[in-house]
């Protein structure tokens, strides 16, 4: 889903030009384009995106976020629903005033048994996992009844670590 990932840096470019401080964008606003971009690329799958409220980021840190919820939203849509699609719900908000938590929750077939993040070979999980660390983020993986949820919590600012 290559075409996803560029769609997500030309979402930042976009906003940079109609922007009067190139050096952050509003994440909110940001990540709602990203996820109707990425409702228009998957056309079995809607993404539904909701924040709590406004958050500012760096450009740079901002751009890694959305190929973040780009990945998770990609993974869950081949591997919850696969060809028949289905809804995936991305929320994003403030865990407290220096960290973003963005959710992406699919109501597929759910985690295989003895599922571990860090121990997946596929391309999708790699890239999360490598964005995660470069963001000085966490990564929670959520086994649900029906589906599963993956939730990223990431410092707003690069110097807000732990």
């Amino acid at each position: 889903m290559s075409s996803a990932r560029v769609g997500a840096i030309s979402r930042a470019h976009d906003r940079l030009y109609r922007s009067a401080d190139i050096g952050r964008i509003e994440l909110a606003a940001y990540l709602a384009e990203v996820c109707r971009d990425l409702t228009d690329s998957m056309p079995n799958c809607s993404v539904d995106f909701e924040a709590a409220g406004p958050a500012q980021m760096a450009t740079d840190r901002a751009i890694r976020f959305a190929l973040l919820v780009t990945e998770l939203v990609t993974n869950a849509a081949k591997h919850a629903y696969g060809d028949k699609g289905g809804r995936i719900s991305v929320t994003l908000a403030l865990r407290d005033p220096q960290t973003a938590t963005v959710s992406v929750i699919d109501e597929g077939v759910g985690l295989p048994e003895g599922f571990r993040a860090d121990q997946v070979q596929g391309l999708g999980m790699r890239l999360i996992l490598a964005l995660v660390e470069q963001m000085d983020g966490t990564l929670r993986v959520d086994r649900r009844t029906q589906g599963a949820a993956f939730a990223v919590d990431v410092p707003l600012e690069a110097d807000q670590v732990g």
